[in-house]
């Protein structure tokens, strides 16, 4: 759905085991930020990335999303709660450039309209706008 193309950059916010980094550059030879708070989640989600063989394209960050830089970010996904929205919202108001594209699984933004959605599996795609 966010079109994400070779060599770009997907930051995954609360990454887990690391699927989706995997997924990122595996699939779509792009690079992939994992920022994970759990560091047991974090070895996994790099032994993970060694063992599927994208060892290189795929950097796992311990610490809290909240407090990381996302700006080189051409795509930021996100499945987290609807409670942690706004806060999500204006860091990457703040922090995104134009033209980023922002996947949430699950919530959506509470000022923000969507450029597509699927319904079924509720997920939401946003453009970045340019900044005034």
């Amino acid at each position: 759905m966010a079109d994400l193309r070779p060599d770009e950059i997907l930051y995954d916010l609360g990454s887990g085991h690391g699927r989706v980094l995997v997924m990122a550059a595996k699939e779509f030879d792009a690079r992939a930020v994992g920022i994970e708070v759990g560091p047991v989640q974090c070895v996994i989600a790099w032994l993970n990335a060694l063992c599927n063989g994208v060892g290189s394209r795929v950097r796992v960050e311990a610490g809290n999303f909240y407090k990381a830089d996302v700006s080189q970010a051409d795509v930021v996904f996100a499945y987290l709660t609807s409670k942690q929205a706004p806060r999500l919202q204006a860091q990457l108001e703040k922090q995104l450039k134009h033209g980023a594209r922002v996947v949430t699984i699950s919530f959506d933004f509470p000022n923000w309209k969507p450029s597509e959605m699927d319904r079924e599996q509720l997920i939401f795609l946003y453009h970045m706008p340019q900044a005034d």
